[in-house]
């Protein structure tokens, strides 16, 4: 069986590398020069041997799916850490908040999601007002939505906030470690920007701008909003373009920023740092890199988007950020700004479905065509809450699961594709989808002490 797979982020290459396990003839389809997709870790500019995710950047606690493909590759993950065990550093404006008011901002947000819960197709910008929450409790809010959905409050869906302390961990030395090591016995064609998908005949024919590919069976693998920028022969089904153009999907641009300041950027940005202009959050994800330098790594999105703003013009509103909350001028040593809303080849970070779209929209979306082309990519995920990489992965097993049944192959490729799909089991059966964290003992909400 020849199958044709267009893109190589996560979720192409863990459907191409099951899939030619179980005995398919696979050939990837890449537009970049390089594998990965939103999953990108920069090392340059960096020195001292560090390095920055600005995509896809960290891997929560109980993502089996991914964790377990991580083990299956030998690849090193770091230490569990929490957003949340401490207080974090906040300013809104123009000041540092005290741990009483941030502890009382996050109380507020505690209290309202408790007493009056939000309704369904109900937006954040509309729940806090039903709520009458205080300007910082909104301000609190704004912030934290820039780390996910990465849509502006007016869009999100304010049943699936997810306001308590987050456990992550990451791939010791950068998450581009996982496609590439997917991508090392697989047939991947980089630089081939596909045009046209003719699915008229009995075979897939796929139309690049360097030639043409044949396949009896197609996985598109592409971010939601380049479904429609594809052409199609015939084009698709009017339900599955309605379902694609009501999606709504984040958008922004990852930044990064080395400091030679170890000590004093990581005391002072601690578990996370939020404000009321950029950049709106900061982490510190290099705690568990080599090196004497501190890197921190940011998000700006939804309103905060920085279009129009040089790179050098964002780098340095995050020096004077870290300057005010070390108390000291810092060293820039290096920076970048990557923009997935100008990447044409994603146009996006990550899906953000309102209301009953996971179990309508979604389900649109990724449906079969003809048992010829299926679909996989984080849009076509119905993971509740965040976790792109983790739902990139699920989805592509999900895709191979739809060919195992609907193209029954040898004896051998059951067996082998379901031996990649006992992680997405693990996750669904991790804990109930409808909660992520209990509001009983929030840390952000408790009382402060000296410790903090």
């Amino acid at each position: 069986m020849k199958t044709l797979v267009i893109g190589a982020g996560l979720s192409g290459l863990v459907a191409a590398h099951r899939l030619q396990a179980a005995g398919h003839e696979v050939t990837i389809l890449e537009a970049r020069p390089r594998v990965g997709g939103r999953v990108l870790t920069l090392r340059k500019p960096f020195t001292e041997g560090q390095h920055a995710d600005v995509g896809a950047m960290i891997l929560y606690e109980a993502q089996n799916t991914i964790l377990d493909l991580c083990r299956e590759f030998g690849i090193e993950l770091t230490p569990v850490k929490t957003v949340g065990a401490e207080l974090p550093r906040v300013k809104l404006d123009g000041r540092l908040l005290d741990a009483e008011e941030i502890g009382a901002g996050f109380g507020e947000l505690a209290k309202a999601q408790s007493a009056r819960p939000a309704e369904p197709f109900e937006t954040a910008a509309a729940w806090v007002r039903r709520c009458r929450l205080s300007a910082r409790a909104i301000g609190l809010l704004d912030a934290l939505i820039e780390i996910q959905p990465s849509v502006p409050l007016r869009f999100v869906d304010a049943r699936s906030l997810h306001l308590g302390p987050e456990q992550y961990l990451q791939m010791a030395g950068g998450n581009d470690q996982l496609p590439r090591r997917l991508a090392q016995d697989l047939d991947v064609r980089l630089e081939h920007v596909v045009r046209l998908i003719d699915w008229s005949r009995s075979s897939v024919v796929v139309e690049t701008e360097k030639g043409q590919f044949e396949g009896d069976l197609l996985v598109l693998a592409v971010p939601g909003p380049l479904t429609t920028d594809i052409g199609w022969n015939p084009p698709l089904p009017a339900e599955k373009v309605r379902a694609l153009v009501s999606l709504r999907y984040g958008t922004g641009a990852g930044v990064a920023a080395q400091y030679r300041e170890r000590g004093p950027v990581h005391g002072s940005v601690r578990t996370a740092f939020f404000s009321d202009r950029i950049p709106r959050w900061m982490l510190d994800l290099s705690v568990d890199q080599p090196g004497g330098a501190a890197i921190v790594t940011t998000i700006l999105s939804a309103e905060s988007e920085p279009r129009g703003l040089a790179e050098d013009d964002v780098l340095g509103q995050i020096d004077s950020a870290l300057g005010e909350i070390t108390g000291s001028a810092v060293t820039r040593l290096g920076g970048a700004m990557v923009s997935w809303t100008d990447d044409p080849f994603a146009r996006c970070i990550a899906r953000a479905p309102i209301g009953d779209q996971r179990e309508t929209v979604l389900r649109e979306i990724k449906r079969p065509l003809d048992k010829r082309v299926f679909f996989a990519g984080e849009h076509t995920d119905e993971r509740p809450g965040p976790g792109g990489m983790d739902g990139a992965i699920r989805s592509g097993l999900r895709a191979v699961d739809e060919i195992r049944v609907a193209r029954p192959g040898p004896g051998g490729m059951d067996g082998a594709i379901r031996s990649g799909l006992r992680a997405v089991d693990k996750v669904t059966g991790a804990r109930p989808a409808s909660v992520r964290w209990s509001w009983s003992h929030p840390p952000w909400s408790q009382p402060p002490t000296s410790r903090r």
